[in-house]
């Protein structure tokens, strides 16, 4: 399985989306569809490029070359996202925090 950031690509689902983009009418929106392919060969390895059989030599020739021009980087590690520790003891803190404000807030009988 391929893993993108912490979670793991799923790509049937995103692979329908991006192949619009690549070949969409606008020049920017394919451009950015294509560049958006090369990021994610960092992440997918060469199988990525097995959704794009059916497609026109030209572009398979442009998402090669975008391709190869991410070739042997290594995905980034994560650098969002809370770890489950952390997650849980911030969650306390607001809580324990909102209950001594509650406290300290003078009480008004309705």
């Amino acid at each position: 399985e391929s893993k993108l950031l912490d979670g793991t690509v799923q790509p049937k689902l995103i692979m329908d989306n991006v192949k619009k983009g690549v070949t969409a009418i606008n020049p920017l929106v394919r451009t950015a569809g294509v560049t958006f392919v090369g990021i994610l060969s960092v992440y997918m390895g060469s199988q990525l490029q097995l959704y794009f059989d059916g497609e026109k030599p030209a572009l398979l020739q442009q998402i090669a070359a975008e391709c190869d021009k991410h070739a042997g980087e290594t995905p980034r590690s994560p650098v969002r996202g809370v770890k489950q520790e952390s997650r849980r003891a911030s969650v306390d803190t607001v809580l324990s925090n909102a209950t001594e404000d509650d406290e300290d807030r003078p009480h008004h009988p309705l």
